[in-house]
């Protein structure tokens, strides 16, 4: 029988070679990740801007979640910010549903009706209180599911990611459309809406770490035309609308490029029609219609590294 001198002995000596082979095991498993070969991919989702259009984030999303496609991470641009950040934050997308049918247009008159004619015409100040409401404040680091927003630095151009800090200030700056909002005071940067720069943020998820990346693409390079065989000479505002939306939709062509599988759901009016976001149950189900044709390919591309 070993005497209590010398079974502590050996006891220490286990101990040590169990947290050895703790230590190796888990050097072995970086390494493995390092080179790329983990056997299980992760699913990252690049949502676009799109206005009003944005509902239809909701619909992917709900197609990807009832089919058990895992959502690894979350990057979003302008209105894909709104949707992925509620998501990222409450993972439920029963609950986004809810909201998005709770509004009316007496909240949206109350968030954004607050003039401000010297950069924007509207503030922020009470849309950014709402989100903090509905968002309770926290912090993009304390979400289960990796979220970035971006936007653009308006006096360099750049695209910024945001992936710290408040998660509604976040939101705001990547929604801020020029000219209809202020720009939106972030880290000593001026930022305006993600979708100047990168309306589709698919290399941002992809460099978030995602293996798999699906975007959804809501901007069209093609103008929507109600009578296209009219022949009249265009007002100079639908020439400078309709061109910032042929070159929304260009830049998203560009970045879609990056993603493994993109949705890109089609819409007969403009991405400023307010009374979309009222009755938003049609742009909701156009992107679950869209995102359930891709399942069965989503699904063979996850399992074929199984």
């Amino acid at each position: 029988m070993l005497n209590p001198t010398r079974r502590d002995d050996v006891s220490g000596k286990l101990i040590l070679l169990s947290v050895y082979r703790i230590n190796l095991s888990k050097r072995i498993y970086n390494a493995y990740m390092i080179e790329g070969k983990s056997k299980i991919k992760s699913v990252g989702l690049a949502l676009g801007s799109g206005g009003s259009r944005g509902l239809a984030h909701i619909g992917a999303i709900k197609a990807l979640v009832e089919n058990g496609i895992p959502i690894d991470y979350i990057a979003g641009s302008s209105a894909g910010a709104l949707i992925g950040g509620i998501f990222a934050k409450y993972e439920n997308i029963d609950q986004i549903i809810t909201l998005a049918s709770s509004l009316n247009y007496k909240d949206f008159v109350s968030m954004f009706f607050v003039p401000r004619f010297s950069s924007g015409i509207l503030r922020t100040d009470k849309a950014t209180q709402y989100l903090e409401n509905i968002l309770q404040g926290v912090d993009i680091e304390k979400l289960s599911i990796p979220f970035a927003a971006v936007a653009t630095d308006i006096y360099s151009g750049e695209t910024i990611t945001i992936n710290k800090g408040n998660l509604a200030s976040a939101i705001i700056a990547s929604s801020s459309v020029p000219l209809l909002f202020e720009p939106a005071l972030h880290n000593l940067k001026y930022l305006v809406d993600g979708a100047v720069s990168m309306p589709v943020p698919s290399s941002v998820v992809r460099d978030m770490g995602a293996n798999i990346v699906i975007a959804v693409n809501l901007e069209q390079s093609k103008p929507i035309i109600n009578n296209p065989s009219t022949k009249t000479k265009p007002s100079a505002a639908f020439v400078t609308y309709t061109t910032i939306e042929i070159l929304k939709g260009k830049l998203a062509e560009y970045n879609i490029k990056d993603a493994d599988f993109v949705i890109n759901p089609k819409f007969d009016y403009s991405p400023l029609d307010m009374r979309k976001f009222i009755h938003g149950e049609d742009t909701i189900n156009a992107g679950e219609k869209e995102m359930l044709v891709l399942i069965p390919k989503i699904k063979e591309c996850i399992n074929s590294s199984l």
